[in-house]
């Protein structure tokens, strides 16, 4: 007589629960590096070694220099 804490065979519900750890631990994993890149990047800032507004004024500029290269369309609406 075998019970199911020493069934060698896994069950559909100890499978969802390994998958959901799974992918808990990359989330946690994910948002642990991207709080490293935050703080990081606060550091940096605060000592002077990032040039805040430098670096704004670039995406700016990138932005708009994509928004520049895209198609303008023209859409009307009629019923």
């Amino acid at each position: 007589m075998t019970t199911a804490a020493f069934d060698a065979r896994p069950v559909n519900l100890h499978r969802r629960a390994r998958a959901a750890n799974a992918r808990l631990r990359w989330l946690l994993l994910t948002m642990m590096l991207l709080n490293v890149l935050v703080w990081g990047g606060m550091i940096a800032a605060l000592r002077g070694v990032v040039d805040v507004h430098g670096t704004v004024d670039q995406a700016w500029a990138l932005g708009s220099t994509w928004l520049a290269a895209l198609p303008h369309l023209s859409v009307t609406i009629t019923r």
